[in-house]
């Protein structure tokens, strides 16, 4: 889970006061870069993150798709982002409609294909080999230009797929964070494991 350390200190104090001034609560389920707080009334996730996925979303990169979230920033402080809250399902299964099962169950196909090279520069070429695979041209295309969009701040790009980083609405799959940027990540795991070796977790 992402602690407040890895944020720096303007971050923190704008999304520790807009929590307290608009009474969010803070979701259980949060990731190596992301610390969620939820607005129950309007029915929207803040975000308080240093993944640069989050970043080239709100920036308008990804494609138009129904499977990409809207993200956007809400303050001039960089690091600090609004979305739609999709609350959990029982069963992904169950929840998604037909075809959007399919959808699921090819890209956990692809992500099996996926060959990372000791050079983690190469992943976004490894990726869009597997990526090459989906016979449906909407959905390659869709998941290629996401994943060029994701290297403009580098190719040591990851795809991971599972129930815990998708999401429905309304029958249709929801990709929340199947990207992640395995520099950014090993960043945030070296603070976290200098913070551990000081004795110090929060």
């Amino acid at each position: 889970m992402a602690a407040n350390y890895i944020f720096d200190r303007d971050t923190n104090e704008e999304m520790d006061q807009m929590a307290k001034d608009r009474h969010f609560s803070l979701l259980s389920r949060n990731g190596a870069f992301t610390v969620a707080y939820v607005d129950h009334g309007l029915n929207n996730v803040y975000l308080k993150s240093v993944c640069p996925i989050k970043e080239c979303m709100a920036m308008g990169w990804f494609p138009e798709s129904e499977l990409f979230p809207t993200i956007e920033r809400v303050t001039c402080t960089q690091g600090i982002y609004k979305m739609e809250y999709f609350p959990r399902v029982k069963s992904l299964k169950a929840a998604l409609d037909p075809d959007q099962w399919a959808i699921y169950q090819t890209l956990r196909t692809v992500q099996g294909k996926i060959r990372y090279d000791l050079n983690s520069h190469r992943n976004h070429e490894m990726i869009t080999l597997a990526f090459n695979t989906i016979k449906c041209d909407e959905l390659r295309e869709t998941m290629q230009e996401a994943l060029d969009a994701c290297a403009n701040y580098g190719t040591e790009i990851g795809f991971e797929i599972s129930p815990r980083n998708v999401a429905v609405k309304n029958g249709k799959l929801i990709l929340l964070d199947v990207f992640f940027n395995a520099k950014k990540l090993e960043e945030v795991n070296k603070k976290r494991v200098k913070r551990m070796r000081g004795g110090l977790f929060f």
